[in-house]
């Protein structure tokens, strides 16, 4: 999972128009990294192993020099809303790499675009994702958990208010024996966000990472300095849980 913690870092131009002056020269210049996501159904007759197969001839065309990691998701534990089969998302370096990388592709993969069509329908969006905290480091198999929740900032509170309390919340887990990877996922392009303003993302090495997890919330009652410190701030739905495997990652590992 390591790799995937080294390319899931960045935050929305979204957030700069909640920002206020004075906010904004209170904090540093948040990073950027776009994050696509395309949130899938396999057609009639068709399931992994047809998709698999367009993944094959995806990885396999060199559509430019950008590094580029993809990973697949499928729901574990979800709420009925969520009716898909899988989620793929992939992340680049920065919207520069982003526009050339696609740009490229288009012009190079149509085997890999027709196969991937063929195999599932999938609605398609832009986020950029900003790191709230680096996960510790873990075994690196390619596969993963990752917990999704949609969360609303409180009204009168900009963006950056609502990340610094999340951070500060997180420093808190990390300082107290619960370090867990965070990062908050802003809509860019194509994602209905009526009734949130971004995704807070946990990641999770395996299951047994998720149950010491919810073991330490509630040994430690830390569910109380959680309400304590983003009170006000942030409200977020029930967590759903999805189980991932990475695909490719060309990204160097430094």
């Amino acid at each position: 999972m390591k790799n995937l913690y080294l390319v899931a870092a960045a935050v929305s131009c979204t957030v700069f128009g909640a920002v206020s002056p004075a906010t904004a020269q209170e904090a540093a210049a948040p990073q950027f990294q776009p994050v696509e996501m395309y949130v899938c159904n396999y057609r009639d007759g068709k399931g992994q192993r047809e998709f698999d197969r367009a993944l094959r001839l995806m990885s396999e065309v060199e559509s430019s020099d950008e590094p580029y990691a993809g990973w697949r998701l499928f729901p574990y534990m979800v709420t009925p809303e969520q009716e898909f089969d899988f989620i793929y998302f992939g992340a680049y370096r920065d919207g520069k790499g982003y526009g050339r990388d696609m740009a490229a592709y288009v012009k190079m993969a149509a085997d890999a675009g027709k196969a991937w069509d063929e195999a599932a329908e999938c609605d398609t969006s832009l986020w950029a994702s900003h790191q709230i905290m680096a996960p510790p480091e873990g075994e690196d198999d390619g596969e993963f958990l990752l917990s999704f929740q949609d969360c609303k900032i409180a009204e009168g509170r900009t963006a950056m208010q609502a990340m610094d309390g999340l951070r500060r919340w997180a420093k808190y887990r990390s300082d107290n024996g619960s370090q867990l990877g965070t990062w908050a996922w802003f809509p860019v392009y194509g994602a209905a966000a009526e009734d949130f303003h971004f995704k807070l993302i946990g990641g999770f090495d395996s299951l047994v990472d998720v149950g010491n997890s919810f073991s330490w919330m509630v040994d430690n009652q830390a569910y109380l300095v959680r309400d304590d410190m983003l009170g006000g701030l942030v409200s977020c739905d029930v967590g759903r849980l999805y189980s991932g495997e990475e695909i490719l990652n060309t990204f160097p590992d430094n």
